[in-house]
């Protein structure tokens, strides 16, 4: 007698979570990754591998401020006056000028590009200027710096956008943190067309910075104002005093 198996297969509607929406924090995160392993659990009874994925999320940009475009100048080798208004914004990552023309946002190469210059929401005045002929102990210099102060010694401050991959493992969700982009910041001294990159070595900075009459007056300003070589503020204090002493 031949024997037929009959298998029932039960037909369920599944609702799936969204997608975290951009931006959303940590927190909100591992609730989520949580409560998504249990869901996985219940629902299909082991069938699934149920732990979570890695988030995609990502939070920062490569932008030297934001995202915001800012109204500005742009100077090219060659021209007496300058481009613009256009609205702009730097790209760390490419090193472009990502500018809004008539035809839409389209990208600008530096290459030939002196200097630029835009107005933020507030009306601050930014002024950037093309490293490409200076150097880093003996190392050239790419990208574009913002002028913090000028003078016979000037204070320019060069960002960089780095990637920060978040190691995630799987059987601790609920403590993943997102991926982030993260801004570093170099500064350097510019005197006599020469630029140097400021380090934590105040000796370095003082045998840059002075000369046999001003090397002792450079040298217990640093002392006495508690000199921090990664603190714009400090930074800005030690430029304006070598400049009020030459």
């Amino acid at each position: 007698m031949r024997v037929h198996k009959f298998f029932v297969v039960s037909i369920c509607t599944l609702y799936f979570i969204s997608p975290l929406a951009k931006g959303q924090d940590a927190a909100n995160l591992r609730t989520f990754y949580s409560i998504g392993r249990i869901n996985a659990v219940s629902s299909f009874g082991g069938m699934f591998n149920t732990m979570p994925t890695a988030p995609s999320t990502v939070t920062g940009n490569y932008y030297f401020d934001d995202e915001i475009l800012k109204k500005g100048l742009i100077s090219v080798e060659g021209k007496d006056k300058p481009f613009g208004e256009f609205p702009m914004r730097y790209n760390l990552k490419s090193n472009e000028l990502e500018v809004e023309l008539k035809e839409g946002l389209r990208s600008l190469n530096l290459g030939q590009v002196s200097s630029f210059m835009w107005t933020d929401e507030r009306g601050k005045e930014s002024y950037f200027i093309n490293l490409k002929d200076f150097n880093s102990n003996g190392v050239p210099i790419i990208g574009f710096a913002q002028v913090i102060t000028s003078g016979k010694l000037s204070l320019l401050k060069k960002r960089r956008a780095i990637f920060q991959k978040t190691e995630f493992n799987p059987l601790e969700a609920e403590k993943a943190d997102i991926d982030k982009i993260i801004k570093k910041e170099d500064f350097f001294f510019v005197k006599d067309s020469q630029a140097f990159l400021i380090t934590k070595n105040k000796k370095d900075a003082i045998a840059f910075l002075g000369s046999s009459d001003t090397d002792q007056r450079i040298e217990n300003f640093i002392i006495e104002n508690g000199f921090n070589s990664k603190k714009e503020l400090s930074l800005i204090q030690l430029t304006e005093f070598y400049n009020s002493i030459k």
